[in-house]
């Protein structure tokens, strides 16, 4: 058993937990309004705010699914 094996396995679960971490964190469902907001909300502040969220949540998915691939990789490994 060589070293790479266990830090590629390592370097997938930590890629797969801050994947996670990234896409809860800028998931909507943690936001406070979800309803499209009252009389008073900036939409077009909201807007933007939205898109760089999603961009964030796109990256960490990447990163989950690479994550994940790394673990799977190394345990086809010799």
């Amino acid at each position: 058993m060589t070293i790479a094996k266990p830090l590629l396995n390592a370097l997938g679960l930590l890629l797969t937990f801050v994947g996670v971490w990234v896409v809860l964190r800028n998931s909507p469902v943690n936001e406070n309004v979800t309803d499209g907001g009252d009389a008073f909300t900036n939409h077009a502040a909201e807007s933007a705010g939205s898109e760089f969220k999603i961009e964030r949540m796109r990256h960490g998915t990447y990163m989950v699914v690479v994550g994940a691939a790394l673990q799977f990789v190394t345990n086809l490994l010799p």
